[in-house]
């Protein structure tokens, strides 16, 4: 009996592929089906069915789509993991089963729709929200499969909804609506984008819903009536001009009601689009052809046109859409050819870039969400993914003409450098402006749908943080982001030479000598060093102490000679033993911290012998460094000392993007130090920034720096800047 099921199960898979299945391809689906079969054998769903069939019902939906059968396998066995393991050892003997069985393809599929942070049980349950959106995303950029799959697994609970408890539909509802309506939508994949839509709607807005099921089911007689009347002399005239055409036609969706009559605030009588009517042509000059005589034959509405044929979507929708008049009565038409109706219905999956030996990452729409969802997980950590994920697939988008006739599409409100970053990097960095629909326009022109924009560039521009107050997209966000850190390397880099060439003075040693001799010593291989470059930005962090050692294994023939040190010359503070380090203990009067610079418990720092015989401490960053202002032969090594408990006050100032809520973001970073701010003063510069100064203790510069790095996070943020 169980083989019978078993066997049903499987023709029902390969039944629903459109075209005909290799015999190795249909033996790998079957394989799959035995092997889930087996897996989730005397589980049941929440409806009491055997809970193969969800995995069937996906596998059914995957085939319906064309897929190749590697996709298939993983919905059949997309499951596997999640809900037959229970522990780390079977979880290790299941992914070995479907690698040997199915192959490595299927089984990074499978993980890649498994939520795998179920097994770390030291995850909250917010925390295993990210890591299973982080994993999905991360295993979709390496292979659009996994969200083909994901979206079926979606659709089919979604139909299955019912039979879970209130609280988890209106999550999951939620959950669909916010992130996998709009990737559906992106991918182009219409069909299923309008059906989870719809089943979403109906747990979200159930009164809405009932609502306007009731006002359709009134008049289901009536439109029904209108629309069979419609189509019949819409057939009959494109016949009759010798066009082969399929004409479908619908009554408007519940939520696209819902949503017209909300966002343009009319009653269900005055949408124009309630009834509509798809013509299927053969070819592309078909469209226009049929287009021409329906436009003849009815009155039609010009503001209603729209050729997206010409000018597709985004997300690669074509299709020629007009309003007619029928008696009284108004009915969009949309014309497209055969395979622009295949593209519209299943998106990327109409494309079977895998049948023709390529990868579904050379399609330019894929390549655009992948690209999107990247820059989403580069940008945030897993405590804001899902709130930059929502933010991401919210955005509307814009096309834009470039002066080659290409469109591009870019997030709407971009602006001209947008633009310019999105074409070429340096085209950006060098954008001095431009011209937007023939018309001289400044980097900052927010641009409009279907503008023609052409860049002019200056090679004596730079990237300014100025421009982080306007840009759109996150591919200029990160590219200024780039360059200004760049700029700041290489402060750094020459702060930390000034440093290491203090230390080299006192031996009578230079810069260059230290250059030729340094990266063939062993310490370069011990600190793993790439470059000099590379040593001297951690000296300027104070990631390195500035010592004697360090020279002396660079120089070994030093160790033989005396140090060179002025602890001698302070026998009323050190008593009459020399030492090498000086203490820092907070408690010894004539050892004060400079003013200049604040140093902070923990961070690198080196001693300054006054002529009134005290000693001021002075990070290794210190801007007096930096000028050349200390005489070299009056510093000191210095450590803290364990005994050394006090906490510091220091102070930072942030400028950021004048927007709400940066100073709550700022905030929570202080918060989660549980540190008090001291003091805060905000004031907006002439640009337009927030210019915030904080005052705040610390324990050490530890701390601060977690700070700092919480604050620099937000993209908001344009610099964060230690004052002292």
């Amino acid at each position: 009996m169980a083989e019978q099921v078993e066997r049903l199960r499987f023709f029902d898979v390969i039944n629903r592929h459109p075209t005909p299945l290799e015999p190795e391809d249909v033996d790998l689906i079957q394989s799959a089906t035995v092997y889930g079969a087996k897996r989730h054998e005397g589980q049941k769903r929440q409806s009491g069915e055997p809970y193969f069939s969800h995995p069937v019902a996906v596998a059914v939906l995957l085939s319906e789509m064309d897929l190749d059968s590697k996709t298939i396998a993983a919905g059949l066995l997309h499951d596997v993991v999640e809900d037959t393991v229970k522990n780390a050892e079977q979880l290790k003997g299941v992914q070995n089963d479907i690698q040997r069985m199915f192959g490595e393809e299927v089984l990074k599929i499978v993980l890649g729709v498994t939520k795998i942070s179920k097994f770390d049980e030291s995850l909250s349950e917010e925390e295993r929200l990210e890591a299973n959106y982080r994993n999905m995303i991360i295993r979709m950029i390496k292979d659009p499969r996994v969200i083909l799959v994901k979206l079926a697994d979606r659709l089919h609970n979604m139909r299955t909804l019912e039979a879970l408890a209130p609280e988890k539909r209106l999550r999951i509802a939620r959950e669909t609506m916010d992130i996998y309506v709009p990737i559906a939508w992106r991918l182009g994949m219409g069909k299923i984008k309008s059906e989870l839509e719809d089943l979403s709607f109906k747990f979200l807005s159930p009164d809405a819903y009932d609502t306007i099921q009731r006002t359709l089911l009134a008049r289901k007689d009536e439109l029904k009536a209108n629309l069979e009347r419609m189509e019949t002399k819409l057939r009959t005239l494109l016949e009759e001009n010798g066009l082969k055409v399929s004409i479908y036609s619908r009554i408007k969706k519940p939520y696209s009601i819902f949503r017209k009559i909300n966002d343009k605030g009319v009653t269900i009588d005055d949408i124009f689009d309630l009834l509509a009517l798809r013509v299927v042509t053969e070819t592309e000059n078909d469209c226009f052809t049929a287009t021409n005589l329906i436009k003849t034959h009815w009155v039609h509405i010009p503001r209603r046109y729209r050729d997206f044929i010409s000018h597709p979507k985004p997300n690669k929708y074509q299709a020629i859409h007009l309003t007619v008049l029928e008696d009284k009565h108004p009915y969009e038409i949309q014309v497209r050819s055969s395979q622009m109706n295949n593209v519209a219905e299943r998106g990327i999956a109409a494309h079977y870039y895998y049948k023709m030996g390529k990868d579904f990452t050379e399609d330019e729409n894929v390549r655009r969400v992948i690209d999107s969802l990247r820059e989403v997980i580069e940008a945030g950590e897993n405590k804001t993914l899902v709130k930059k994920l929502k933010a991401e697939l919210k955005q509307h988008f814009i096309t834009l003409i470039t002066p080659k006739g290409d469109f591009i599409t870019l997030p709407d409100g971009s602006t001209l450098l947008d633009f310019a970053y999105y074409i070429h990097s340096n085209l950006g960095d060098r954008c001095k402006g431009g011209m937007v629909n023939n018309v001289l326009v400044k980097p900052n022109k927010v641009l409009g749908d279907w503008d023609y924009v052409k860049v002019e560039t200056d090679p004596s521009v730079e990237p300014k943080k100025e421009w982080l107050h306007f840009v759109k997209s996150h591919k200029a966000i990160m590219k200024i982001k780039e360059h200004l850190n760049k700029e700041r390397e290489e402060e750094r880099k020459e702060l930390g030479k000034k440093l290491i060439s203090l230390l080299l003075n006192r031996y009578g040693l230079s810069i260059k000598s230290f250059e030729e001799h340094f990266p063939g010593s062993p310490l370069y291989g011990e600190m793993k060093l790439k470059s000099l470059d590379e040593f001297y930005r951690r000296v300027s962090l104070n990631d390195v102490e500035i010592e004697p050692e360090l020279v002396e294994k660079i120089f070994p023939q030093l160790r033989s000679v005396e140090r060179p040190s002025f602890l001698g010359k302070l026998p009323h503070l050190l008593g009459s033993k020399k030492s090498d380090v000086m203490q820092i203990t907070g408690k010894d009067k004539n050892i004060v911290l400079g003013s200049c610079c604040n140093p902070l418990r923990g961070e690198g720092v080196f001693g300054y012998l006054t002529k009134e015989g005290r000693v001021t401490v002075h990070s290794q960053g210190c801007r007096l460094v930096a000028r050349d202002i200390l005489d070299p032969r009056r510093l000191l090594k210095m450590e803290w000392s364990k005994e050394m408990n006090a906490l510091f006050s220091v102070g930072v100032k942030i400028i950021a993007m004048d927007v709400f809520g940066v100073l709550f973001q700022i905030s929570k970073a202080f918060l989660d130090e549980k540190v008090n701010i001291e003091r805060m003063v905000s004031v907006s510069d002439r640009d337009g920034n927030a210019v915030i100064k904080l005052n705040f203790i610390v324990d050490d510069i530890a701390q601060f720096n977690r700070i700092v790095k919480s604050i620099r996070k937000f993209k908001e943020i344009v610099e964060v800047e230690r004052t002292k």
